[in-house]
């Protein structure tokens, strides 16, 4: 009876080993899940705030729009001259671009020796 006894508790012992090792795994992958989880939350957060600022911006500049073609159909065509809409959110600067260089004629910048051979 002893032998049996023997033999079951090493049976109960290594069925606990495996379910103490099954447990560990899965609190493991748990607390992994967990972790996944909270990082897509956060990114769904910032998402949320930066889809409310585009909204928000989106808005000013269609009432920015709305207003200015208001005031170029009200105004005279006198007044209107060239119509720019402008968004109150942008620096006028943002609207001018530099003149085109004039391109430099590149022979001129080459000594006398070197144009010889390509004029031939």
């Amino acid at each position: 009876m002893k032998e049996t006894d023997h033999g079951d508790c090493e049976r109960i012992q290594k069925q606990v080993l495996s379910a103490s090792s099954l447990w560990k795994n899965m609190c493991h992958l748990l607390s992994s899940a967990m972790q996944t989880t909270n990082d897509i939350l956060r990114q769904y957060e910032m998402f949320v705030e930066v889809h409310k600022q585009l909204s928000d911006w989106l808005t000013s500049v269609e009432e920015s729009v709305a207003h200015d073609l208001e005031e170029s159909f009200l105004s005279s065509a006198v007044d209107q001259g060239d119509t720019v809409f402008h968004v109150s959110t942008l620096p006028p600067s943002s609207f001018h671009y530099p003149p085109p260089r004039k391109r430099k004629n590149m022979r001129s910048e080459w000594p006398k020796n070197e144009t010889a051979q390509f004029d031939s």
